[in-house]
């Protein structure tokens, strides 16, 4: 069964009309709250608020790819969840129900401990973990639409 409505959504200067889709039968699941998920807004829509100032994004599609294109400040997923994915992908067991965003900056994470590896072979994968998942991040690793949900949450608060 699914759903539609039409919305009207103002973000500072731009104004624009969305129609959405909801699919009512599709099954939902509970994620858990990262301990990051502050620190993530915040930074998400710091860098949307910079997005929506560039002269050449004009279109609200735009600004979000923008958005989650532009590099974050630090991988938001708690360190306990990667040191248990990071291990579990270098004993070559990882999850295919992973989503595609996921995926990518698990793999982003793994590469980024093979190489500190590499360097310090005797340091524990936990703090090689701990201190790859604290650098900056090449992108928000979010789908345009999730970085619509999360900011339009952000502006009813």
């Amino acid at each position: 069964m699914m759903i539609s409505f039409n919305t009207k959504i103002t973000f500072s200067k731009i104004t624009f009309n969305t129609k959405k889709h909801i699919n009512t039968m599709r099954k939902h699941t509970r994620r858990a709250a990262s301990e990051y998920h502050e620190e993530r807004n915040r930074d998400l829509l710091r860098v949307y608020k910079q997005a929506l100032l560039r002269k050449d994004l004009t279109q609200h599609d735009e600004i979000l790819k923008a958005t989650v294109m532009t590099p974050a400040q630090r991988f938001y997923v708690s360190e306990e969840r990667a040191v248990r994915v990071v291990n579990q992908w270098l004993a070559k067991q990882c999850s295919s129900k992973m989503l595609p965003m996921q995926r990518m900056m698990y793999a982003e994470i793994v590469r980024r401990v093979k190489a500190l590896r590499r360097q310090r072979p005797n340091e524990r994968i936990n703090r090689l973990v701990w201190e790859v998942i604290a650098q900056p991040a090449p992108r928000f690793y979010l789908t345009e639409k999730s970085a619509y949900v999360i900011l339009r949450k952000i502006k009813k608060r």
